[in-house]
């Protein structure tokens, strides 16, 4: 019976929550903890009770990437944000999209945006990052969404 449950674990692909959208188990499931990063964020638990994740959005950035853990521009395949409850989650997208390494995490309060182009916006949570969406409905509607703190609950 161990032996089941120990190659149920290892091989079988993790199952998302029932509750949880499709996008934010995807991001969840991708998301990680760079190697020199760890130290900066060890007591980050993207499951912490009373913690949702409200929108998941992935934007091209201008210059975010990492290359033997070092942030470069030649790796990158984008930023992820992840909207939720009581923090907004950066995360850098590695060229082929199939893993997010956590690069800030900020508490929605003390985050801020500004419009910057006809389709983008600066976010500043920690860092500030430089992100362009594909139109300004979309743009417009993550700007209002992380203004909006009628939803912020800290946790």
């Amino acid at each position: 019976l161990h032996k089941i449950v120990v190659d149920a674990i290892v091989n079988e692909p993790p199952t998302p929550i029932a509750r949880m959208q499709p996008d934010a188990a995807v991001f969840v499931a991708e998301l990680y903890i760079p190697q020199e990063s760890q130290a900066n964020f060890h007591d980050f638990d993207i499951g912490r009770p009373g913690r949702k994740v409200l929108r998941v959005g992935t934007f091209s950035s201008a210059k975010h990437g990492t290359r033997k853990g070092k942030v470069v521009a030649s790796d990158r395949s984008g930023l992820c944000i992840a909207l939720c409850n009581d923090v907004v989650i950066i995360a850098i997208v590695q060229r082929g999209g199939s893993a997010c390494a956590l690069d800030s995490v900020a508490l929605r309060s003390d985050v801020a945006v500004q419009p910057a182009g006809a389709l983008g916006f600066k976010i500043k949570a920690g860092k500030q990052y430089p992100v362009t969406c594909r139109s300004t409905q979309e743009r417009d509607l993550w700007l209002r969404e992380i203004y909006d703190l009628q939803s912020f609950i800290t946790t």
